[in-house]
């Protein structure tokens, strides 16, 4: 009897678990309303599983930086940020996983023999992706992915990065201590280096070119662990973090990954520079900017999508002015200014039209030279 009052009193003690990112599952014909983390009103929209979504899942980049899916099914799928156009190339990859008590599991859905995922719970809003894994685990593991979409912030919005956060609650009566790595399996191959900057380690990978570019040009990218540690390994460079979590207890990791491929070739042939190059050197200057700056993009992100969630408007509307910008991450290029006037190239100028040109090129250099 004393053993089953002590038992009954420390079952009534036990802390109940932190709530999911989003109390919504799976049913991608139907219009759900249910509260999401960070947002003050309930969100409405379509939680998907895995299968549901034929063209992917949510395009993670911002505006004119190429973008790469962040697919339900716990892999990355199309990818343009290695400057594939029109055409996107496929990475197919699961890149996230967990280790727990000697066992690594995958967080993907299966295919081609790779994946322990049972079952997800994936919810866009877009620049978000919220996904909610089902491991044969006493954990609940959970993804929020985003990069920076900010109405009237364009520049900031053209930063070529990805930001990943991987909650662990421990559902189960037992201590437990899970890593979490992000790795970079399907990516190019190249000369990998290890990089400090405060509280986040990382990798950088510098490559050649995937498309036909001169020889001299080299592209990178990188992934970034907050806390961590970062390693290349045999499918790639790879990030790790591990967490010690009680019973009832939420643990994160935070992850960047970003990529700095400033030149491609357009359809005539011609060699252009995407815009983000003048603001960045390299992806380790990318991850730099994000570490610092991640924060208050999720917040200002969340800030207008309460604003949307809040607005009189129909359920089905709401979700569509919150999803419908994909498009600008799907579908926008940004290219750096590097001639005057492009629509005089190659053409025979007169002495009047050339000194024209120069003034107006000297002018520009000189109010980019004010705006810097």
């Amino acid at each position: 009897m004393l053993f089953l009052a002590a038992h009954m009193l420390l079952a009534s003690l036990a802390v109940p678990a932190v709530g999911p990112l989003f109390d919504a599952s799976a049913e991608a014909k139907g219009l759900q309303s249910f509260t999401v983390e960070g947002l003050a009103v309930p969100a409405c929209g379509t939680v998907y599983g895995a299968g549901a979504l034929e063209d992917g899942g949510m395009p993670l980049g911002g505006v004119g930086t190429g973008y790469i899916c962040f697919d339900p099914e716990g892999r990355l799928g199309k990818a343009s940020i290695f400057n594939r156009y029109p055409s996107p190339i496929m990475i197919g990859k699961p890149f996230l996983s967990l280790t727990t008590e000697g066992k690594t599991y995958s967080i993907a859905t299966p295919a081609d023999g790779v994946g322990d995922a049972k079952a997800v719970h994936y919810f866009g809003h877009f620049p978000v992706a919220d996904a909610r894994y089902e491991l044969d685990l006493p954990l609940r593991v959970e993804v929020r992915a985003f990069s920076p979409f900010l109405p009237g912030d364009a520049v900031e919005s053209n930063t070529p990065a990805a930001c990943f956060e991987v909650f662990v609650t421990n559902l189960g009566d037992t201590a437990r201590s899970a890593t979490l790595s992000l790795k970079s399996d399907g990516f190019p191959k190249g000369e990998a280096a290890a990089f400090t900057d405060g509280a986040w380690q990382g990798m950088q990978v510098t490559h050649a070119p995937l498309e036909h570019l001169p020889d001299w040009i080299r592209h990178t990218y990188a992934i970034a662990v907050e806390n961590g540690t970062a390693e290349n390994a045999e499918s790639g460079i790879r990030a790790s973090a591990t967490v010690n979590v009680a019973p009832g207890e939420r643990k994160s990791v935070k992850f960047i990954l970003a990529w700095c491929q400033p030149w491609l070739r357009e359809s005539s042939g011609r060699v252009e520079k995407h815009y983000y190059s003048e603001r960045f050197a390299d992806a380790h200057a990318v991850v730099v900017k994000a570490a610092a700056s991640r924060e208050d993009w999720l917040r200002r992100i969340l800030g207008y999508q309460n604003a949307l969630y809040s607005a009189d408007l129909p359920n089905w509307l709401k979700e569509t002015l919150i999803t419908a910008p994909y498009d600008l991450a799907k579908d926008s290029l940004w290219i750096a200014r590097q001639r005057a006037f492009h629509w005089f190239c190659g053409m025979p100028h007169s002495a009047a039209s050339r000194r024209f040109i120069s003034a107006i090129s000297t002018r520009n250099r000189a109010i980019s030279a004010v705006r810097r």
